[in-house]
């Protein structure tokens, strides 16, 4: 990841603390998002955050790329491009 889509993604991960959201790993190891005021979880960024996220094709099984806003989708990401999981890793308490 460049700096500056290192950058972005803090900036995105301050955004989503501050509106309440925080990440989390589940036991198999998936990230997912819990809002403690609302106390509701999503395994998605749909309607979070605008970034690329990687799903695998139901007919090919090969991993492409589709954007949570725009629903654009693409094989390889460009470099810089913000994923799910550079915003999502999941913070340590406090941080």
């Amino acid at each position: 990841m460049t700096p500056q889509s290192l950058e972005d993604a803090k900036a995105m991960r301050k955004k989503l603390k501050d509106a309440g959201w925080v990440s989390k790993k589940a036991r198999d190891g998936r990230t997912f998002f819990f809002h403690r005021k609302e106390r509701r979880s999503s395994w998605s960024a749909d309607g979070l955050v605008a970034c690329w996220i990687r799903v695998k094709s139901s007919t090919t099984g090969k991993p492409y790329y589709y954007h949570s806003i725009t629903k654009e989708s693409k094989w390889r990401l460009n470099k810089g491009d913000l994923t799910f999981e550079h915003i999502f890793a999941p913070q340590e308490e406090g941080k």
